[in-house]
């Protein structure tokens, strides 16, 4: 994958003791678009296919397996609808009230996921899903088309800054592929696989963050001895 490394990595430090600020950062679960190739042909918009019913099934999955018992006390999602039915799903399990959106955290790269035109908030199909949004981020989505390296250099800040709005709370943050890669230290850790240069994460991969002190970009990967500075 042609990117800038976002992050150096260093040996652990002992963060033992002391309260932890977790962000769980997950990919949206399966699409539509990628099981039925048609739909994309007849869709009002192609560039924001739904969920599959196996891909609510990988969220609520999801949700229960590695959240519940997290103390989670929000879920921020990109504000496209697949990332919205996963945020939904995390909601509904962990008994939370609602989903706060964020435009920073989307993918609007050139050619991705059927984008081809500037993209929109899906309002009215929001409320025919049932979405329950608790909080609006009312600032543009990125301008259609932006390039890979550009749209990969917004979601370091875009978790950075949404840790230190949220801080103490432990939050999951349901985002794209692209988004959970830039938070796997380049793709080392987590539900990761390579093909050649290239690499993507499974539907609902995730990866772990802690930290012990707000305004500090030192990120620990839970379950793994190795800590990311996000530069």
């Amino acid at each position: 994958m042609d990117m800038d490394e976002p992050m150096a990595v260093t040996a652990s430090p002992d963060l033992t003791g002391g309260n932890k600020q977790r962000l769980f950062i997950i990919r949206h679960g399966e699409r539509l678009d990628n099981v039925d190739y048609s739909w994309e042909r007849t869709a009002e918009r192609p560039y924001d296919p739904p969920l599959t019913a196996h891909g609510i099934e990988e969220a609520v999955t999801a949700a229960r397996d590695r959240f519940r018992g997290k103390d989670i006390k929000h879920v921020i999602s990109s504000p496209f609808l697949r990332c919205l039915q996963t945020a939904q799903q995390i909601c509904n399990v962990l008994q939370l009230p609602g989903i706060h959106t964020c435009n920073e955290i989307v993918d609007v790269v050139n050619g991705h996921c059927g984008i081809h035109q500037q993209p929109e908030v899906p309002a009215q199909e929001v409320a025919k899903q049932g979405i329950k949004i608790a909080q609006v981020d009312d600032r543009p989505l990125p301008e259609y088309p932006e390039r890979t390296r550009d749209g990969l250099k917004r979601f370091i800040p875009a978790y950075c800054s949404l840790a230190d709005e949220y801080w103490p709370h432990n939050v999951v943050i349901v985002t794209h592929g692209y988004g959970v890669l830039q938070a796997l230290a380049a793709g080392k850790l987590g539900k990761v696989h390579r093909r050649g240069a290239g690499a993507w994460v499974d539907y609902c991969g995730h990866v772990e963050l802690s930290r012990t002190e707000k305004d500090s970009h030192e990120w620990t990967m839970e379950g793994h001895e190795e800590i990311v500075i996000y530069e």
